[in-house]
């Protein structure tokens, strides 16, 4: 059955069977049915998706301007999501997950969830911050003029923050803590958490 302008299938059945469907500017449809089936749509400006469903299926979708996702589903699946000057997405599932997103001039995190996760976030002017999350997690965080500061969280932690002019502190949190604080002209303070502190 050939549709003209609207669409077209075409289906022989030998084994099981296969449709094809082109509907022009929207898109076209191609079913095999041997095994399980499979299905491929482009959209054009829209976006396109493609199933196969061999063992589970898989799903690719880009969507221009906008963004896009890739999801194959052989173990569990994964997802990857472009959105341009917003952000972007890339999630593969295949122990637990990961995600990766860019924001442009706001930041950017990527989290692969292998044991746990990890998030790294860059902030520009203002800041960013990374956090692997193995066995608790650890985050860096630089402000640029302002300061920054570097958590993790391995056993139990610590924090570096320097604040340009004024000062710095640097805390780490194994046994129990220490701070490092230089003020410049005014002084400097340093204070090891031990036992008391």
């Amino acid at each position: 059955v050939p549709l003209g302008a609207v669409g077209s299938c075409w289906v022989p059945l030998g084994a099981v069977g296969s449709c094809w469907v082109s509907l022009g500017v929207i898109g076209t449809h191609w079913v095999p049915l041997g095994a399980v089936g499979s299905c491929w749509v482009p959209l054009g400006a829209v976006g396109s998706c493609w199933v196969p469903l061999g063992a589970v299926g898989s799903c690719w979708v880009p969507l221009g301007a906008v963004g896009s996702c890739w999801v194959p589903l052989g173990a569990v699946g994964s997802c990857w999501v472009p959105l341009g000057a917003v952000g972007s997405c890339w999630v593969p599932l295949g122990a637990v997950g990961s995600c990766w997103v860019p924001l442009g001039a706001v930041g950017s995190c990527w989290v692969p969830l292998g044991a746990v996760g990890s998030c790294w976030v860059p902030l520009g002017a203002v800041g960013s911050c990374w956090v692997p999350l193995g066995a608790v997690g650890s985050c860096w965080v630089p402000l640029g003029a302002v300061g920054s500061c570097w958590v993790t969280l391995g056993a139990i932690g610590c924090c570096w923050v320097t604040l340009g002019p004024i000062g710095s502190c640097w805390v780490p949190l194994g046994a129990v803590g220490s701070c490092w604080v230089p003020l410049g002209a005014m002084g400097s303070l340093w204070v090891l958490l031990g036992s008391t502190g």
